[in-house]
């Protein structure tokens, strides 16, 4: 038992060490790096089997194993947050609605509960882009991508849109949504992207994440969010350059791991892959996820104002 216990301590070691690891398109490394959460939560067990059987070893491998995993997740924990300044809110609804659901109503009633001033979405079937288009009297300020299949990206507004554009980082396959508002007179730009699944397509993904550092990079927004299913956790490497290039941060920082996919399993056995990231000169008011509306992604609430 003690030999199983170090090969298990072991072999936890390597796979907490993959968000370490360059960012590059490989699927060895990038696969094992989303779960760091189910890491922690491992050398917990591993920790206390070790102690049981006096494997001494593997008990050290597993102290280890959570030093290694926690300082990963810490930012991300819960903490006390400054009080926020009496500035405009920007309230946005995010969510991936899974191309193959049928019932677009649970989305259009958590529209009507929480009153977003933005909803982006993913994955948007016929009926979804069909409901999106009936809450124009709300939301007059609407594009749904051209796309012929289900992996349509929609965004929808009370605020007018400054510019807006129909975008492909990733080509035809994986649409965006790149567009501007204003808020207390203060422009804010943002994308809406829905890149490839690493298991898909990993190098077209990475090379989506890619394209957009390099566009916002040049053009050099003051104020600029990316929010949508990225197919990655804060923890793959590829995401860690992304957000590193543009000096974005996530805006589930200090709020919690708030895990999203897939929807229909518990927090511990989920990961967080819908995200919004943020530059400085956004401040974060809240962050959290959303109720099930019939996909396999819940969807994240966010509440953003402009420094």
């Amino acid at each position: 038992m003690t030999a199983l216990l170090l090969i298990a301590a072991l072999g936890l070691l390597l796979l907490n060490l993959t968000p370490r690891l360059p960012a590059r398109p490989n699927l060895l490394i990038d696969l094992p790096s989303h779960f760091v959460v189910q890491y922690s939560a491992g050398a917990i067990i591993l920790f206390i089997l070790s102690l049981c059987f006096k494997a001494w070893l593997a008990t050290a491998l597993s102290v280890l194993c959570f030093g290694i995993s926690f300082i990963e997740l810490k930012n991300l924990l819960p903490a006390q947050q400054p009080p926020m300044p009496d500035a405009p809110k920007l309230k946005l609804l995010q969510v991936n609605v899974l191309k193959s659901n049928r019932t677009p109503e649970l989305l259009r009633n958590l529209i009507a509960k929480e009153q977003p001033d933005i909803v982006t979405c993913c994955e948007v079937n016929p009926d979804f882009a069909a409901m999106l288009q009936g809450l124009k009297n709300v939301y007059p300020h609407q594009l749904v991508t051209t796309g012929t299949n289900s992996y349509r990206v929609a965004v929808i507004s009370k605020l007018p849109f400054l510019k807006i554009e129909q975008a492909a980082f990733g080509g035809a396959r994986t649409e965006a949504i790149v567009f501007r508002v204003e808020l207390g007179g203060k422009p804010i730009d943002a994308v809406s992207l829905h890149p490839y699944t690493p298991n898909e397509n990993i190098k077209k993904r990475d090379d989506e994440f890619a394209a957009i550092a390099a566009r916002f990079s040049a053009e050099r927004p003051e104020r600029l969010f990316l929010t949508g299913d990225f197919n990655a956790t804060p923890w793959c490497p590829a995401m860690k350059q992304l957000t590193k290039t543009l000096g974005l941060r996530n805006a589930r920082e200090r709020r919690g791991i708030n895990t999203s996919w897939p929807a229909m399993l518990p927090f511990l056995f989920r990961i967080p892959i819908d995200h919004v990231l943020v530059s400085a000169n956004l401040g974060v008011a809240s962050f959290g996820t959303g109720p099930d509306v019939a996909s396999d992604h819940l969807p994240t609430l966010t509440t953003l104002y402009a420094k």
